[in-house]
């Protein structure tokens, strides 16, 4: 005779695995299908490297339990989520200053470049210091 709060335990795992595998499907089918809906901030989060071992693990996790369409599924949203996550990119704190003259410069002309902007137009050079604690003593 067996029994006990072990059979019942596996028993009910055995009976509500297949809607929660389901469940999981479902959920990945409309994450894939909807992944620009998502929030930005959220996406922003899926950037992290944190949320990306996360995902990563999560999709071992699902392939491994449910099946391997299951894990394609899962790591096909783990790559969009990725791939349309907002980031920022560049300098943000410079100004902007529009190209008047028609004159280009050598560079600009041998490598094609037609330039409508710049960023900066000047530049401070300094004299490299020695910042080192020795002195020469001439011997």
């Amino acid at each position: 005779m067996s029994g006990g709060a072990k059979e019942h335990l596996i028993d009910m795992i055995r009976k509500y695995t297949k809607p929660i595998g389901l469940y999981i499907g479902l959920a990945l089918v409309l994450g894939i299908t909807y992944v620009r809906q998502i929030p930005a901030r959220l996406r922003a989060q899926a950037d992290s490297g944190l949320a990306r071992l996360l995902l990563f693990i999560t999709t071992l996790v699902i392939a491994d339990t449910y099946s391997w369409v299951y894990g394609l599924m899962a790591a096909l949203f783990t790559v969009l989520i990725v791939s349309v996550s907002p980031r920022i990119e560049g300098f943000h704190d410079t100004d902007m200053k529009l190209v008047t003259q028609k004159r280009r410069w050598f560079i600009e002309e041998v490598m094609g470049e037609n330039p409508i902007g710049i960023s900066e137009d000047k530049v401070t050079t300094k004299a490299i210091q020695d910042q080192g604690n020795t002195t020469s003593t001439g011997k």
